[in-house]
């Protein structure tokens, strides 16, 4: 069973078209966390998902990061700023949110200069998220709930419809709401 497991959460290749080799050939260090392990571990947040990659530090006060409390995900990798180095399916993306991890399936975390691959970047690595898509042959549908004491509530549901050989359709939803144990509405 636990060999199973193990082999769930190996990736052989990455889903960035800027790394065509496996991963055992290429010449840099990277981290996968496969949607199993997102799904196993209950992870909502980027800032959560990372805890699983050594090196990476998202709450700001080591690493030269001063304990400041931002609202967007701050990130530093191997001690140098990589808050303006996370990609969506190989896009930068430098909006300051919090990325709540319901629509993707898979987190790789490059270590090491990035702009060996992206063009731009800081010496520390680069994170790049991995969108849910389509499957052909698979049909699936999956829901999750889960409310907590401080009045959080979040019902997320992912499902995929095989429409024939060639065409699938994958529909991703959230619903949250709640978080604000004062009730004054902020919120909501």
């Amino acid at each position: 069973m636990q060999e199973q497991k193990a082999s769930q959460y190996k990736v052989e290749k990455v889903a960035s078209h800027k790394i065509t080799t496996a991963l055992v050939d290429t010449p840099k260090t990277i981290s996968v966390i496969t949607s199993d392990l997102l799904e196993d571990q209950g992870i909502t947040s980027l800032n959560d998902a990372l805890r699983n990659v050594s090196g990476v530090s998202t709450f700001g006060a080591g690493e030269g990061g001063g304990g400041d409390i931002t609202t967007n995900d701050k990130l530093t990798i191997r001690g140098f700023s990589a808050t303006k180095n996370i990609y969506i399916d190989g896009v930068r993306d430098v909006a300051g949110y919090s990325r709540d991890m319901f629509n993707y399936e898979q987190v790789e975390v490059s270590k090491g200069a990035s702009s060996s691959f992206s063009g731009k970047g800081s010496s520390g690595g680069a994170v790049n998220l991995v969108t849910k898509h389509a499957k052909l042959g698979q049909n699936f549908s999956k829901a999750a709930i889960s409310v907590t004491d401080s009045a959080t509530m979040r019902l997320s549901a992912d499902v995929n419809k095989e429409i024939n050989d060639t065409t699938s359709i994958r529909i991703n939803a959230l619903i949250s709401d709640g978080g604000d144990i004062f009730d004054n509405g902020v919120e909501s």
